[in-house]
C-alpha cells in the first residue's frame, strides 16, 4: 500500500500556492511593525494584523490575489483623476491654440473682406508708385 503525497501543481496555481505563504508573512510582520510604530501594543498589534490579513487571504488567490485586487481597486481609484488631469491639460492647449489663431473658421463673407482688403492694399501701392513717378517726372522738369 503506497501513500500519495501532496504535490503541487506545476502551472500558476502552484506558483501562486508557493507565494502565498512568504507573502502572507510579509503583509503579517509589516502590518503589525506599522501597527507598532503607530503606538499599539505588540499582541494587540499583532492580532489585528493576522486578523485583517486572514481577511484578505480569503481573496481567491490567497495574497497574491489580494494584493492584484487591492492594486485594481487603486487604478480604478486612479482613473477619474487621471481623467481630469488629461482634460485640464486639454483646456490648456485649447486656450493657447486660441490665442494664437487656432480656431479660425473661414466663411464665405471673410474671405471676401480679406479679398477685397488685398485688392486695396495693391490698389494703394500701385496708385503710391504712380504718384512717385508722376513727382519725379514734373520734379526732373522743374530742377
Amino acid at each position: 500500500m503506497s501513500m500519495a503525497t501532496a504535490k503541487e501543481p506545476t502551472n500558476s496555481r502552484g506558483l501562486i500556492q508557493r507565494l502565498n505563504g512568504p507573502l502572507g508573512y510579509a503583509a503579517v510582520g509589516l502590518d503589525s511593525y506599522m501597527r507598532i510604530k503607530e503606538g499599539e501594543s505588540v499582541p494587540v498589534a499583532v492580532g489585528k494584523a493576522l486578523f485583517t490579513n486572514a481577511l484578505w487571504a480569503m481573496v481567491p488567490g490567497g495574497m497574491v490575489g489580494a494584493v492584484g485586487l487591492s492594486l485594481g481597486f487603486t487604478a480604478a481609484q486612479a482613473v477619474p483623476m487621471i481623467a481630469n488631469w488629461i482634460d485640464q491639460k486639454r483646456a490648456a492647449l485649447n486656450q493657447q491654440r486660441s490665442q494664437f489663431g487656432g480656431n479660425f473658421q473661414s466663411t464665405q463673407a471673410q474671405q471676401m473682406m480679406m479679398n477685397h482688403g488685398i485688392n486695396q492694399i495693391v490698389s494703394a501701392r500701385s496708385q503710391l508708385a504712380a504718384s512717385m513717378a508722376n513727382h519725379a517726372r514734373n520734379a526732373q522738369r522743374v530742377y
